[in-house]
């Protein structure tokens, strides 16, 4: 897998690993026992209920980590 590669410039290593640890991050706070601690109707945020607000902003911050991720890329020009 390219993000262990030793063949990476450290730099770079260090920003995709820092990625998969946050995206590991996400998926287990998405989860038992992280989840139960968000998951509850009040306080309302916009309408919604405060579990759905968490699991939007944690996908609202996967996006803006990915689109950090390609934008690096494209400034770099490792894109196809």
């Amino acid at each position: 897998m390219r993000v262990f590669s030793s063949k990476l410039p450290p730099l770079q290593r260090r920003l995709y690993r820092l990625a998969v640890a946050y995206f590991v991050a996400v998926f287990f706070s998405s989860m038992w026992p992280i989840y139960p601690i968000f998951s509850r109707i009040e306080p309302m945020v916009l309408g919604m209920p405060f579990s759905l607000v968490y699991l939007i902003v944690l996908l609202a911050l996967s996006f803006f980590v990915l689109l950090g991720i390609y934008l690096w890329q494209a400034r770099n020009g490792e894109l196809d």
